[in-house]
C-alpha cells in the first residue's frame, strides 16, 4: 500500500462488473467477469434485447469507476437479454498498465436558496 501502489482487478474476474453501452444506440448493460478471459454482457432495464454478433460496447461512466467511452468487448454471437463478448484487450500481451484514478463526474452546480430579505 502507499501512494504509489494500486490494486487491480481484469474485467474478465468473476467479481468483475462494469457499466456500459451499446455503441451504436446507446443501449445501457452491464459486463460481468466470467472468469475465463470471457465476459457476459447483459442487459440493464428491458427484456427480449437483442444483441448481434460484433455488437461493440464502452463504458458507460456510470458509477463512478471508469470514464465513459473505453473500449470493453464485442459481442461473439447473437442472442437475447445476456451473450458472451470477448475484450478488445488481451492482458496477457501486455508489458505495463496505466492506472488512472476512479472517473467522478463534476456534479451540477447547487441551485442557490431564497434568501430571507427576498420576499420584503
Amino acid at each position: 500500500t502507499g501512494p504509489n501502489a494500486a490494486r487491480v482487478m481484469l474485467l474478465t474476474d468473476g467479481d468483475s462488473i462494469v457499466p456500459i453501452r451499446r455503441t451504436r444506440d446507446g443501449l445501457p448493460a452491464i459486463a460481468v467477469g466470467r472468469g475465463d478471459g470471457m465476459l457476459d454482457v447483459r442487459s440493464v432495464n428491458a427484456t427480449n434485447v437483442k444483441f448481434n454478433a460484433g455488437d461493440l460496447f464502452v463504458t458507460s461512466g456510470v458509477g463512478g469507476l471508469y470514464s465513459p467511452g473505453i473500449p470493453v468487448a464485442r459481442v461473439m454471437t447473437a442472442g437475447a437479454d445476456s451473450v458472451m463478448a470477448r475484450t478488445f484487450a488481451n492482458p496477457d500481451t501486455f508489458d505495463f498498465a496505466v492506472v488512472e484514478p476512479g472517473f467522478m463526474p463534476v456534479p451540477p452546480p447547487r441551485a442557490l436558496a431564497p434568501s430571507d430579505n427576498s420576499a420584503k
